[in-house]
């Protein structure tokens, strides 16, 4: 039985290796910016635009802007444990307007022949960084049914130091932090008993 698993798991990655080389070059070319008014120092905006979507495959930019230079930190917990990516938003908006970030969500599924469950890969790409997570599903199980995404839309602002939910996968959040509390609020995730961070 391991060794079926082992097998099937294989075939999944090598399935997903070109398909996800092509949404990682689409995403590179769209880059645009929001434009809008710079948010206040105790504030950041976050945007989360589809790019690509289709029956088995999703692509979306998240857009964390800011004020000032910040850090920032987005986790994503899984039954196979949480991943996390950090960074900073270090690049200057067009016009001098504040200072953003860019973060790629991509969701992709496979759905063996044989076997009874499929594999949803995520990945979390940004500052350089890949963040990768496969799910077991039902067999059969759609992304746009699994998959859901609070913060799509129109841009939101939410307040600096305070974890925002922007979506979820099979019931489990998506959480991003921005601001200087990212560090408190990863001890804190990583001691239960810990307190939280100070707003």
């Amino acid at each position: 039985m391991q060794l079926s698993n082992n097998v099937r798991q294989t075939h999944f990655y090598r399935a997903m290796k070109n398909q996800l080389a092509v949404l990682l070059t689409l995403t590179a070319a769209c880059t645009v910016g929001l434009g809008s008014k710079t948010p206040t120092k105790d504030q950041c905006r976050v945007s989360l635009s589809p790019i690509f979507m289709s029956d088995d495959e999703q692509v979306w930019r998240l857009t964390i802007e800011t004020r000032e230079p910040t850090q920032y930190r987005l986790v994503s917990s899984g039954s196979w444990g949480s991943g996390e990516l950090s960074g900073d938003t270090a690049k200057l908006k067009p016009g001098g307007r504040g200072w953003e970030a860019k973060v790629w969500l991509l969701i992709s599924q496979v759905t063996p022949s044989s076997g009874e469950l499929s594999y949803v890969k995520t990945i979390l790409q940004g500052d350089g960084q890949t963040v990768t997570q496969t799910r077991e599903l039902p067999k059969d199980t759609k992304p746009n049914s699994t998959v859901s995404t609070s913060a799509a839309g129109d841009a939101q602002t939410h307040p600096m130091n305070t974890p925002v939910a922007i979506g979820g996968i099979d019931g489990q959040e998506i959480q991003l932090m921005v601001g200087t509390a990212v560090q408190q609020w990863k001890a804190a995730r990583a001691a239960p008993n810990a307190a939280p961070p100070r707003q």
